[in-house]
């Protein structure tokens, strides 16, 4: 990997990245949903089932009334 990141050859990476601005806001903002898939073949595949997990999760939260 060189000093700057990136893909390294034969690594598939995926990631999602979801956070709240606002205008008091300053780097780093915080993260709601930070997910990554580092190296696997079918990346995006599994970030899907990731994400999938983590909306059932919250949706599961909001449900019984745990936010």
């Amino acid at each position: 990997m060189g000093k700057a990141g990136g893909e390294r050859a034969g690594r598939q990476p995926a990631s999602v990245v979801v956070t709240r601005i606002d205008r008091e806001a300053t780097w780093p903002f915080t993260s709601i949903v930070d997910l990554r898939v580092d190296d696997d073949p079918d990346a995006p595949a599994v970030l899907s089932r990731l994400l999938d997990a983590r909306i059932a999760a919250a949706t599961e939260r909001l449900l019984v009334g745990r936010v």
